[in-house]
């Protein structure tokens, strides 16, 4: 009798974490920063937590920052801020960064860019990206607006360190007319 109960708590036990690994954990993913393109956002080694794109409860919006498989084919994934979704209009001129006609208010860049992109629309299936630490990211600045099957997930937190911990917020790039 002491056997068979101890089965069925060993087997209760086997579902039970089957079913957090699948239920919880399946959609979380762990990604470390390679690269210092998202400082002062995220650094080099800061080790972040993401939602897997297949299970996103509301649409990409612009100021998401996500992990994407690196456009120019290598196995690295990458991570960026959303800047332009399909059907609009970017342009960077000057340090400022034109979302339809309109100049961006991005005060969470530690420099504005030194480049120049664009005009350019933004066509369906497309999302255009860039690296908060502008001057030093490879993004679409160079690459050009990239497919979204390229979207791994998006960055929820920054666990570790564990004193840089931080929920990963929302920076939007809100527009006034120019």
């Amino acid at each position: 009798m002491k056997k068979r109960s101890a089965i069925k708590t060993i087997l209760l036990l086997l579902l039970l974490a089957f079913l957090v690994t699948t239920a919880v954990l399946r959609p979380l993913y762990t990604v470390m920063v390679v690269s210092d393109s998202m400082e002062p956002t995220l650094y080099e080694d800061d080790r972040v937590l993401i939602l897997k794109k297949e299970f996103w409860s509301r649409p990409l919006i612009r100021g998401d920052v996500l992990v994407i498989k690196d456009p120019s084919g290598t196995n690295d994934l990458l991570i960026k801020r959303v800047i332009d979704l399909p059907g609009d209009n970017i342009w960077i001129e000057e340090g400022a960064l034109y979302i339809n006609m309109a100049i961006a208010r991005e005060r969470y860049l530690p420099v504005k860019a030194v480049y120049k992109y664009g005009p350019k629309k933004i066509r369906k299936n497309r999302i255009f990206v860039l690296g908060d630490n502008r001057n030093l990211s490879e993004d679409s600045s160079l690459w050009g607006p990239i497919k979204d099957d390229l979207i791994v997930g998006r960055v929820l937190a920054c666990y570790w360190p564990s004193e840089r911990f931080q929920i990963v917020k929302l920076k939007s790039s809100r527009n006034k007319k120019k």
